[in-house]
């Protein structure tokens, strides 16, 4: 394997990487909440069904 095959390989994973740590900031922390008590579960205008999805399931 050439050395430009494992930048590549390299990049890849690092990519992958943050951009999981990314969504999970994004909607675990921000939107969900770790406990259920985030802004898009505590919000007046959000589906019931969604929020029984995230809750119960």
């Amino acid at each position: 394997m050439k050395a430009t095959h494992g930048k590549t390989l390299l990049a890849g994973l690092a990519g992958g990487f943050v951009m999981n740590a990314t969504m999970l900031m994004t909607f675990r922390l921000i939107g969900f909440g770790w406990n259920g008590g985030g802004i898009l579960l505590e919000s007046s205008s959000q589906s019931q069904k969604l929020i029984s999805v995230w809750t119960e399931i």
